[in-house]
Formats: structure tokens, sequence, C-alpha cells
């Protein structure tokens, strides 16, 4: 079996380095909101507001995050059936 090739950020498509840009800035802005509600008044406390917005922002990138991994994870296993496929018909002939 193959080993994982990971490619580097230059070899990317453009759909994927956007994806990963838009999950990295939900995540960091999700964070960022969070820590800002410790410092507005009343301080120390941070509204239950603040906090969905940081489940959403986890959320989405889970999800983003998730869907782009299992459909890389299922072309790459449907290529590699094709190819053995191909090698089998090929030892027949």
């Amino acid at each position: 079996m193959e080993e994982t090739k990971h490619k580097s950020w230059k070899a990317l498509p453009l759909r994927d380095k956007i994806t990963y840009i838009i999950s990295f800035i939900a995540f960091a802005l999700g964070w960022i909101i969070t820590i800002i509600g410790f410092f507005v008044e009343p301080v120390g406390m941070v509204s239950d507001s603040v906090l969905w917005i940081l489940g959403q922002s986890l959320l989405f990138v889970g999800s983003v995050l998730g869907i782009a991994q299992y459909y890389n994870r299922s072309l790459n296993n449907f290529k590699e059936d094709i190819m053995n496929t191909l090698c089998k018909t090929k030892k027949k002939d």
C-alpha cells in the first residue's frame, strides 16, 4: 500500500487553499471574539452569544475540513480500486 503523500502549499489546488484559509480565519475569529468577551462589560464573564459564535466557528471548521478529508480519501480509494482492477485485467491477458 502506498504511503500518504503530503502536498506542499504551492502544489494545492486553489479550491483547497481557499478552504484552508477560510477555516483558519473562522477558527481564529471565533477564539479572538471569545477572548475579547472576557474584557468587555461585565469583565470576566463571557456572554452566551459569544460562546455560540465560538461553537459555530468550530462546527464550521470541523465540517469543512472533515468533508474535504472524507472526499479526498474516498477519491484516493476509488483511484486505487481502478488501478488494482486494471492491473488484474492486464495480468489475465
